[in-house]
């Protein structure tokens, strides 16, 4: 009988310090970020609006950056953004790159003095890119940069160093 009380305490204590030991569930805040204009060319201004809902938001920032050719510009933008109503929040940012095709975008979230990091849910959104009838394209830039001038001026060379090399002959 003192064996059986001995074993219903043990395994209480180790019922009770197995739902101590298991961590709150805290709810972590959700987010949804729109923008304006939905396929923004280069070196334009995009609108970010975010909808959060959450326990305590205190701070909501925007993080963008500027892509080509899966690679992404260091100088990215980590703006604070305003908010404008209960749970909507706005910023203007103006891209600065125009050779860029892609954006990556992600909130960052403080609520309840917890920061959230949602950049492992990035989105991306393309850019709007215009051809210059090649298949190139020029990402709102329109300039031809393609050779062609410069031969003028060396076949023009080649022609002064064959009648040169022929008149010493």
């Amino acid at each position: 009988m003192k064996n059986l009380r001995l074993i219903i305490l043990i395994m209480c204590s180790v019922i009770l310090c197995l739902f101590l030991s298991i961590p709150s569930v805290i709810a972590q805040p959700n987010i949804d970020i729109t923008f304006e204009p939905e396929e923004p060319a280069p070196e334009s201004k995009i609108n970010f609006t975010a909808t959060v809902s959450g326990e305590n938001i205190s701070e909501v920032y925007i993080c963008l950056s500027e892509c080509k050719e899966g690679l992404c510009y260091a100088d990215s933008f980590n703006e604070s953004m305003d908010e404008i109503s209960e749970g909507v929040y706005q910023k203007d940012i103006t891209m600065i790159h125009s050779d860029a095709t892609y954006i990556e975008y992600w909130a960052v979230v403080n609520d309840n003095d917890t920061w959230y990091n949602f950049n492992l849910d990035y989105e991306t959104a393309n850019l709007k890119t215009s051809s210059n009838g090649n298949g190139d394209t020029t990402n709102g830039n329109d300039t031809d940069d393609t050779p062609g001038f410069e031969m003028i001026l060396v076949l023009l060379s080649l022609v002064v160093l064959i009648f040169l090399f022929k008149r010493k002959r």
